[in-house]
């Protein structure tokens, strides 16, 4: 069965690089029409405009609408969107994002990308708890954004113990560097730039330029 499933996914994967050799607009988007319509049948509300290049994988079980994809929403290839309980994501208006991207709201999390917002290839949204991320910013590839976390005691195994959940607020115009990591707790005010590699366990102030394991302030933009 499993074999029979892979061999299905590599063909398929496998027409989708035709498409993108052939690299027709046209082609894309009756492709784009056929996925939104399975998308809108599985409970997920789409606006206008919606254009993907590749299979989405979706886990949206109860099919209350808990996936919301606003109007001129481009997806570039693959994309996995996935809720648990009563887990929420919402992509705003002209949102670019692009291939092999995971983003997953678990618990009562609401992921909001906000409008104008481009996220790059094969980064990871991991959320138990809300995080939100402002318009016009920029978030590179393999990227890692993290709400959730174990808990540590030393008299019982890690994969056992509880999470612990904290918010995370990516205000507007904010550019990520590519395999920088957000943990929960952190807010990332108007304006900052994180550098590539970075990991991010405080908040900063707007406009600053952060960098580093952990990322400490090693600047601020200019005018």
């Amino acid at each position: 069965m499993a074999k029979k499933y892979f061999k299905q996914n590599s063909s398929l994967k496998e027409k989708m690089h035709l498409l993108n050799l052939i690299n027709s607009t046209a082609l894309f988007k009756a492709w784009s029409l056929i996925i939104k319509i399975f998308l809108l049948l599985k409970g997920i509300k789409i606006g206008n405009n919606f254009y993907i290049e590749g299979v989405p994988k979706v886990t949206n079980q109860d099919g209350l609408g808990r996936i919301t994809i606003g109007d001129n929403v481009r997806i570039m290839g693959a994309i996995e969107l996935r809720v648990r309980e009563s887990g929420k994501i919402i992509i705003g208006d002209n949102a670019k994002i692009d291939r092999d991207c995971r983003i997953i709201a678990a618990r009562n999390a609401t992921v909001n990308i906000s409008s104008n917002t481009k996220i790059g290839c094969f980064t990871i949204m991991n959320c138990g708890a809300d995080v939100c991320i402002g318009e016009y910013s920029l978030i590179s590839g393999f990227c890692y954004i993290q709400s959730s976390a174990h808990q540590i005691c030393k008299n019982e195994k890690i994969q056992l113990q509880k999470h612990v959940h904290s918010k995370i607020l990516i205000e507007q115009d904010v550019w990520i560097g590519s395999h920088a990591t957000i943990l929960g707790g952190v807010r990332l005010k108007k304006g900052s730039v994180v550098g590539a590699t970075a990991v991010m366990n405080k908040s900063t102030k707007k406009y600053e330029i952060w960098a580093g394991v952990p990322g400490k302030r090693i600047g601020s933009r200019k005018k």
